[in-house]
């Protein structure tokens, strides 16, 4: 789904019912990078996916020897990475979303009861008390009705993040 059309279509409700809307869009840093393999190959189980493709895809992953390009354009000698994905082909995105998955999962698990996590903006109709979740890749949106609600959802997202080794970026 597109975030511009969620952010437009949160906006026109909010004003049509004349509520007051708290957004803030969740950034993090070097995400590929810090996504902890062990959780990874654990959320993939859950997941259903069979044990013989968990094998192929750590096989890729392991002894994953990277260099990186400084700012002054030298090239770091090879090194061991021990975390993260693969980046550069077309598994890594798609090995992310299950472990963003498991990740938003546990987040909607950590709010309080009143809180209502919404899979539809079709609900933000129905319900009057709602808060709200948008993804993009790697990046999170939050959205609630109250300075409360929304200060409750950004704790426990910077504490579920960091659990699975994420950081939030500040800026």
């Amino acid at each position: 789904m597109d975030m511009l059309f969620v952010v437009r279509r949160l906006q026109e409700l909010g004003q049509r019912r004349k509520m007051s809307l708290c957004m803030c869009f969740v950034d993090l840093k070097k995400v590929h990078d810090s996504v902890d393999r062990e959780l990874l190959w654990k959320v993939l189980a859950g997941a259903g996916i069979p044990e013989e493709n968990i094998v192929v895809i750590r096989q890729i992953h392991d002894e994953m020897r990277p260099r990186v390009r400084m700012d002054d354009g030298k090239v770091s000698s090879w090194f061991l990475a021990t975390q993260g994905v693969r980046q550069g082909c077309v598994l890594p995105p798609l090995l992310f979303n299950f472990f963003f998955t498991a990740v938003i999962e546990v987040f909607a698990i950590g709010l309080s009861a009143d809180d209502v996590i919404l899979e539809n903006l079709v609900y933000l109709e129905e319900e009057t008390g709602a808060r709200a979740r948008m993804l993009y890749a790697e990046d999170a949106g939050v959205v609630s009705r109250s300075t409360e609600g929304f200060a409750r959802m950004m704790t426990v997202i910077v504490e579920v993040f960091g659990e699975f080794g994420l950081t939030v970026s500040e800026k």
